[in-house]
């Protein structure tokens, strides 16, 4: 019993010690920072954050950085305009290029179809010269074939003439009269002449 009683006093007073350890100012350094540290924090909290400014010793003043800044800005512009101009002249460049075959291919258009123009005028000229040649050949052909049987139907009248010359003279032996004669021989060449214009106008048909 005295044993257990012994132990809880030495247990008690441990704890008492630890605890005035703690709270007095003889406490060890580590524990004394800890709570300065917790209470820097909570005063930092309440404070407000300050701007930090930097500071650059090697960066020139302020009328150079505004003056480098105009420079850079005049620079940029220039390098747009020259930017600018150099598509423009690209775009000048491209349509002038493309004119220019647009025209040149005009030209082989226009130049072929007066080459198929031409082809035609000359095919058509020599259509148009076979087809009077044939014309004239054909008018040739009518024309000495009218001769040849404008030959042949005076031939027949003269063999008519000749035969009804023989009949008038035995018709005269018949007691029939010269007009009748003269008549039979004119519808004799009359039907000839008749019959070689009809077989010529047939052929030139």
């Amino acid at each position: 019993m005295s044993r257990q009683f012994g132990s809880l006093v030495r247990g008690r007073s441990l704890v008492g010690a630890l605890s005035n350890l703690v709270l007095t100012a003889h406490a060890p350094i580590s524990s004394v920072g800890f709570c300065r540290g917790m209470a820097s924090k909570k005063k930092e909290k309440g404070k407000k954050k300050e701007k930090k400014v930097l500071y650059n010793p090697t960066l020139p003043s302020v009328p150079e950085r505004r003056q480098q800044m105009t420079m850079y800005k005049w620079q940029v512009h220039d390098l747009r305009v020259q930017y600018r101009n150099e598509i423009t002249e690209k775009l000048e460049a491209k349509r002038a290029a493309e004119a220019a075959k647009e025209e040149q291919r005009q030209k082989e258009l226009e130049a072929k179809n007066a080459e198929i123009l031409r082809t035609r005028q000359e095919k058509a000229k020599r259509a148009y010269e076979a087809l009077l040649l044939a014309r004239a050949e054909r008018a040739k052909a009518a024309i000495e074939a009218r001769e040849r049987f404008e030959a042949r139907g005076q031939r027949l009248i003269e063999r008519a003439r000749s035969k009804l010359a023989h009949s008038s003279l035995e018709a005269m032996s018949w007691a029939i009269s010269a007009d009748d004669a003269e008549n039979m021989i004119q519808a004799s060449e009359r039907k000839a002449t008749r019959w070689s214009v009809d077989y010529v106008d047939r052929r030139q048909s």
